[in-house]
Order: structure tokens, then sequence, then C-alpha cells
């Protein structure tokens, strides 16, 4: 991973607590996030950050592993490119 980059997987905050088999749930966080939930990214070892700027995630990164890099702080991340 380049400095600063973070791997994780985009979930909706309720899956992110849920576990890594909901995790790659792509189907289950789409319907979390349309019904209201907000996205945060989990890492492998269930470390969640919140996301500042949300507008960054396309539907298609739901429930997929990513690598985000951007500004970490404390538990927030500001994302400045996504690839999956």
């Amino acid at each position: 991973l380049p400095p600063g980059a973070l791997s994780g997987y985009i979930v909706d905050q309720s899956c992110a607590k849920k576990g890594k088999g909901m995790w790659a749930n792509a189907e289950c966080v789409a319907r979390c996030i349309r019904d209201g939930d907000k996205a945060v990214l989990v890492t492998e070892d269930g470390k969640v950050f919140r996301i500042s700027n949300v507008d960054k995630i396309e539907p298609e990164s739901y429930g997929q592993k990513v690598v985000i890099t951007g500004k970490t702080d404390g538990d927030i991340v500001t994302i400045e490119s996504l690839k999956l």
C-alpha cells in the first residue's frame, strides 16, 4: 500500500459491526445505504473509518475491497482517490 493509503471494504455503518461475512454482501450494503445508512470504510482488522466526502463513493464499490488514499483525522477519512 502507498503511504497514507487504507485498504478495506466499503460498507454501511450497521453492517460494519456485523463481521466480515457482511462486508462483502454488496446487495445488503447497497440496500442499507439506500435506506439512509452512512457508508464507511472497514479495514481487515475491523477498524471503522467514517467518510467525510461520501460523494466520492460509487455504488459499484459497495461491498468491495478498495484502496483509499486521502487524509485521516482520527476515525474520519477524506477520500482523494479510491481504487477497486
